[in-house]
């Protein structure tokens, strides 16, 4: 790899990276406010508390595997 392509790597994976978090919380936002009310509206109280946090579990998933992949080194488990 040339030294330019890291500069710039080492510029743009940061900002890349918020990014990510930024547009997965508008997205949660986004769902918690709109959908989580019609969720509740049509499905009940419990179905609609089931599907919140079957998709609250989804996204701490994610985000969790994400983090990890982002700060842990291929195969280094000291990280950990």
């Amino acid at each position: 790899m040339t030294p330019v392509f890291v500069t710039v790597m080492r510029i743009v994976s940061p900002i890349l990276t918020l990014s990510v978090y930024g547009l997965v919380g508008i997205h949660v936002y986004g769902w918690l406010v709109v959908n989580a009310f019609l969720v509740q509206k049509r499905l009940g109280t419990f179905f609609g508390v089931v599907w919140v946090a079957i998709g609250l579990s989804l996204v701490y998933n994610i985000v969790f595997n994400h983090f990890c992949c982002t700060f842990i080194k291929p195969g280094c488990f000291e990280d950990l």
